[in-house]
């Protein structure tokens, strides 16, 4: 069961949702920073294979909720603030040896796009996946893009490009989102899926019949 994993992101879900369901692979994500010894004995202990959803350990100077990327964003500052995100969570995943980092992306500007047309905001967008993909390199760990939200470019060409051009970036498929995304923007998913999935490097399995269910109840475990 090595390929099957559980998402952990404090030391009290460990034993619940990892060791009790007989998994050996959890994704950990926005853990304390007291709390990073702890567990990477505890992930020794058990043999465990890792993988990171960006960031790993808490930033006091990224908002909240820490899943939110600026990566697509107009506003250069904030797109900054995200790639720094990336490149310390890089860091860490490197001596952590974790097997790759989820990254949000592409994902919706979540600010206004001053009337840009796609040319502009593509340029914005594969600007990012550039320095995505530089972190990957220098750090050796490479980067599953988990697409979330609204955006033009959770599309097969625009994610099939990105992987041509920067074969360190994979892409994360996320049932759960990509379901929300194919009710919403009119595309078949299994079609999707179908032609994205030799660049599809994880995983990410949960529930929902629409994004109602998402705004009512989260991420549904099958």
């Amino acid at each position: 069961m090595s390929n099957l994993g559980f998402h952990c992101h404090e030391l009290a879900h460990f034993e619940k949702v990892i060791l009790s369901n007989g998994l050996q692979r959890g994704e950990f994500y926005n853990f304390f920073p007291e709390n990073m010894v702890d567990l990477s004995r505890r992930i020794e202990r058990h043999n465990l294979a890792a993988s990171i959803h960006a960031p790993l350990v808490r930033i006091p100077w990224y908002p909240s909720p820490p899943t939110l990327s600026f990566l697509c964003d107009v506003d250069e500052e904030k797109r900054h603030l995200s790639l720094a995100m990336v490149e310390e969570t890089m860091r860490t995943a490197e001596g952590f040896g974790s097997e790759y980092v989820v990254v949000h992306f592409p994902v919706t500007p979540t600010t206004g796009v001053n009337g840009l047309g796609y040319a502009q905001l593509k340029a914005i967008a594969w600007d990012s996946a550039h320095h995505l993909a530089e972190y990957s390199q220098r750090h050796r760990v490479p980067i599953h893009m988990e697409g979330f939200g609204p955006s033009p470019f959770l599309t097969v060409d625009f994610l099939n490009e990105v992987a041509r051009n920067f074969p360190c970036l994979h892409y994360c498929f996320d049932t759960g989102h990509m379901h929300i995304a194919s009710q919403r923007d009119g595309f078949d998913l299994y079609d999707f899926a179908r032609q994205l999935a030799p660049n599809i490097g994880s995983v990410h399995v949960w529930n929902n019949r629409g994004i109602q269910d998402y705004m009512s109840f989260g991420h549904i475990p099958v």
